[in-house]
């Protein structure tokens, strides 16, 4: 068996092609309590475009002193129609 084959794969298939795998938790670390809740995977977010609550939500994590500033000055999220 050549170097680096795969016994799993069949002969003559590429075993590197997918050889390197990334994990990552980024959707995890930016998802919603919501969306969370909802069991959401990769699909779903691949679908939706950036709300203006999900906006709000990835600026605070981003820089936690805004949410302090926004319940101070008692801001609310206005959406446009």
């Amino acid at each position: 068996m050549p170097e680096g084959a795969n016994p799993a794969c069949p002969k003559g298939s590429n075993s590197r092609a997918f050889s390197r795998v990334v994990i990552s938790n980024i959707l995890e670390d930016n998802a919603t309590e919501e969306q969370k809740a909802n069991g959401l995977d990769i699909a779903d977010f691949l679908l939706m475009t950036e709300t203006p609550h999900m906006a709000l939500q990835r600026l605070i994590k981003q820089h936690p002193p805004l949410q302090r500033l926004i319940d101070s000055l008692g801001l609310v999220l206005v959406e446009e129609p």
